[in-house]
């Protein structure tokens, strides 16, 4: 969870800033979560496409709440702190 607010307003808000229509903030998130899957590509294909989707999810979750960076700091922290519960009990497995 350290670096997830990092992530978050690195990837997501200074890039997004820069544009001043709404049509200019849907695009940058969709550039934006493209860039943070592919991030993640020592994940492998199917994670940098689950990461891009993920960065989709919060990249929307930043406008729908009105531009407020918190709700994607909280939510990326809660996926990262489900995904070492999951590790740690095996659910996955």
């Amino acid at each position: 969870m350290k670096k997830s607010h990092i992530e978050d307003i690195s990837l997501r808000v200074q890039p997004i800033l820069e544009g001043r229509s709404t049509i200019a903030y849907w695009l940058g998130i969709v550039l934006v979560s493209i860039l943070f899957g592919y991030g993640h590509y020592y994940k492998g294909p199917s994670g940098i496409i689950d990461s891009g989707l993920a960065g989709l999810i919060l990249g929307t979750a930043y406008m729908v709440a009105g531009r407020n960076l918190w709700a994607c700091i909280f939510a990326h922290g809660f996926i990262d702190t489900f995904g070492v519960i999951d590790a740690f009990f095996g659910w996955s497995k």
